[in-house]
């Protein structure tokens, strides 16, 4: 695993076991860890519960308390911004058409061990048509299990330890650009989203948004039914 990696612990669950899970402590907004009780993404004794890396699952999906502490914290620091109506699972939406980036507050990941995964503002504020409106990508879950999907991991590489029970994530190069994750800019309490990137990983995103959208809830509820 290269020096440079944000480490989390690995967790065994008795009752999936086909699944990575990862000591999570907490949520942070701008900075601000939020208050939603550790125990929402412990591992129970018994098995459930529980955070997973989810790479099937689009977006990353939290318990009703997390969900809201988070959203709530987010919205509270983009008043400014334009609102636009949900789509879909999104109930946090923002008309982005007449602007060429804006500022938003950081999201970040803590983990138990300490250490700290920020996001850049392209893996939590995502189009989702062409007519600039982009959507908070995160969303509620009916489960006790928590999950990170594919859309918060994309732009660093996920690496295994299994020996030392230890999940990495390091910075990926594509189009020429070094992730935001271990930039000073994404360390700070706000990050940048670009609104019109040159980058074709973009535009490609852009295009797979509406099929893997109809897809989501069948991936979902089959997790769901699979856990129940």
């Amino acid at each position: 695993m290269p020096h440079d990696a944000i480490t989390a612990p690995l967790l065994r669950s008795s009752k999936l076991d086909t699944f990575y899970n990862i000591g999570l402590r907490g949520l942070s907004v701008a900075g601000q860890l939020l208050h939603i009780p550790s125990s929402t993404f412990q591992l129970t004794r018994d098995g459930n519960a529980g955070f997973i890396v989810d790479s099937s699952t689009t977006v990353t999906r939290l318990q009703t308390e997390a969900y809201n502490t988070l959203r709530d914290a987010f919205v509270k620091g983009t008043k400014e911004l334009p609102l636009a109506n949900g789509v879909a699972l999104f109930d946090t939406c923002y008309d982005f058409s007449k602007k060429k980036s804006v500022e938003v507050p950081t999201v970040s990941f803590h983990f138990s061990n300490g250490q700290k995964l920020d996001l850049p503002a392209k893996n939590y504020l995502i189009p989702v048509d062409s007519s600039g409106t982009f959507c908070f990508a995160f969303a509620l879950t009916s489960s006790a299990l928590s999950m990170i999907g594919n859309v918060q991991q994309q732009g660093t590489r996920v690496s295994y330890d299994l020996g030392n029970s230890l999940i990495g994530f390091y910075p990926n190069k594509y189009c020429g650009i070094r992730s935001p994750y271990f930039s000073q800019r994404a360390r700070s309490r706000a990050a940048t989203l670009p609104l019109r990137h040159k980058c074709p990983s973009i535009q490609k995103w852009r295009l797979m948004w509406n099929r893997n959208l109809a897809i989501f809830r069948l991936r979902s509820q089959k997790l769901h039914q699979f856990i129940h």
